[in-house]
């Protein structure tokens, strides 16, 4: 994807990436503020670590990172998540998940967090 191609699309809702191969979240989308479900399973990500932009978009409440390479999860990969404070969708099915570090979802308002086959043990 070229930097800020998505920009311009300022009253989206639903922006889907899946299987675009994807390698982190640090995508150039910080005039969707009206932004409310991000879908980038099965891709290439290796961090849930989300753009600091994010804890400002109001109605954002659904996260879906299945099928990615997420192994670690650490408390500042999940800083954003704390920052938006509400409740919220998290998908982590089907990631290698080894290690969740102790603290990495305190003070993270979840409704949902999916984990289906997410640990590699």
């Amino acid at each position: 994807l070229a930097p800020e191609c998505l920009n311009s699309l300022y009253k989206l809702q639903r922006l889907v990436l899946v299987d675009v191969r994807l390698e982190s979240l640090q995508l150039q989308i910080n005039n969707l503020t009206k932004l409310q479900d991000l879908k980038v399973g099965t891709n290439c990500i290796q961090s849930m670590t989300l753009p600091s932009f994010m804890s400002t978009f109001k109605d954002f409440s659904l996260l879906d990172l299945h099928a990615n390479n997420i192994s670690i999860i650490r408390m500042d990969h999940t800083a954003v998540l704390r920052e938006i404070g509400r409740n919220m969708t998290l998908i982590l099915s089907r990631n290698p998940l080894i290690h969740i570090e102790p603290g990495a979802f305190k003070d993270v308002i979840l409704r949902e967090l999916h984990l289906l086959a997410a640990f590699i043990s």
